[in-house]
Formats: C-alpha cells, structure tokens, sequence
C-alpha cells in the first residue's frame, strides 16, 4: 500500500506541442509590448492575479482624512472668532486715530 502507482503521462502530439509554443509566444509577445504601450495604457498578464483593495488601508486613510478634516474646522471655529476681535479692535484703533487727527486739527489752528 505504501507505493505509488507508476504514472507515466502519455506523450503529447505535435499538435498539442505547437499549441503550447504558440501560447507561449503569444504570452511572451504581450510582455515585450508593455513598454511599447501608450502612457497609461496597462498590460493585463494572464497569470496575474486582480489586485483587490486592503480593507485596513482604505480604513486608514480614511480615518485619517477625517482627522484632518477635524482639526481643519476645529482650527477654523478658532480663528473666526478672533479674526471679528481682530476687526473690532482696528475699528477702534481707526476711530481714534481720527479723534487725534481731528484734535491736532483743532490746536494747529
């Protein structure tokens, strides 16, 4: 029980031979073209497998669009605030200017 029967494959014809070398070339052909190719353009190899998108790391990258995307409204609810502050402080700082210009008018003359 312990040996194997001998298995001897039977002899392929010259047909099925020529068939095989013709696949091959053709398969070898497609290889050589995929520097030949437009830009862009992709070469499909026939034993390549479909690369399939990792789920952790579309997660990742999403995960990490959403952060910034967080920290750039967070920063934005910041800075409004500050900016209206900013303007009010100006608009002060203008009408006081005037005042000043309007005084010194008045003691020049």
């Amino acid at each position: 029980m312990s040996a194997l029967p001998n298995f001897n494959p039977a002899p392929r014809s010259s047909r099925s031979q020529s068939q095989l070398q013709t696949s091959a070339q053709r398969i070898s052909r497609l290889e050589g073209k995929s520097s030949r190719t437009k830009k862009g353009a992709q070469v499909i190899h026939l034993n390549q497998p479909k690369k399939s998108p990792n789920v952790w790391e579309s997660g990742f990258i999403l995960g990490m669009n959403l952060l910034l995307m967080g920290t750039a409204v967070v920063t934005l609810a910041h800075l409004v605030p500050y900016q209206f502050s900013q303007q009010a402080k100006l608009k002060e700082l203008r009408q006081e200017k005037s005042q000043v210009a309007q005084n010194l008018q008045t003691l020049k003359q």
